[in-house]
């Protein structure tokens, strides 16, 4: 919301997104922002110059202090408080963690206030921060079960009670070499450390709509 860092100006910026809204974009997502009140001046500024398409915060949970870092360069306006809670637990990941699901908690209910309807989290394929927020606000009014990935069974009895279903990969070869010839180009699933308290534990899957 405070412009690309490689635009020549802020309303430049805005200018060429006025012309994208009138080119037919129905919706602007943000980068990410620790500060509300850049985010609020931005929504301002849009609707200034025509602008009238809903505007989404994006939103992202501090995973570690490193990962912080590394994202600064791309925001211009960085609050003092968050700097200074982040300074004494730089070097414990999951400090910093719980402190980053407080943040964008008070950050989503702050701009709530300001009646402001949908965010928009990025994860960096780390869901459990985001499913604490969601779980923290109360976001959600019920849980959510995936349709199971097969065709059901005629049997009541087991139609029923059925939640897990075997797959027989020794009668499907050519299937089970497409799923997993590219298991090594990540081999944790994801990226970075996998030791560090940042990713969690891999111990259940969330079925939540979020």
């Amino acid at each position: 919301p405070e412009g690309h860092e490689e635009s020549s100006s802020y309303e430049e910026d805005l200018e060429n997104l006025r012309k994208k809204v009138e080119a037919g974009a129905s919706l602007v997502i943000t980068q990410l922002f620790y500060d509300i009140n850049v985010f609020l001046k931005f929504v301002q500024d849009c609707r200034a110059i025509g602008i009238k398409c809903p505007i989404i915060p994006g939103l992202m949970p501090i995973h570690s202090y490193s990962a912080f870092v590394r994202c600064l360069p791309l925001m211009k306006t960085v609050p003092h408080d968050v700097l200074d809670a982040l300074e004494p637990i730089k070097y414990n990941d999951e400090a910093v963690k719980d402190y980053g699901v407080r943040l964008l908690v008070d950050m989503v209910r702050k701009l709530s206030k300001h009646g402001v309807r949908g965010f928009h989290f990025f994860s960096l394929n780390l869901e459990r921060s985001i499913t604490r927020i969601v779980d923290e606000l109360d976001l959600l009014d019920e849980q959510v079960q995936r349709e199971l990935p097969w065709r059901k069974s005629a049997n009541p009895r087991r139609y029923a009670a059925e939640e897990v279903r075997p797959i027989f990969w020794a009668n499907r070869p050519k299937s089970y070499l497409a799923k997993t010839m590219a298991w090594d180009d990540f081999p944790n699933g994801r990226w970075g450390d996998s030791r560090s308290p940042a990713f969690g534990e891999c111990d259940h899957h969330h079925t939540r709509l979020l």
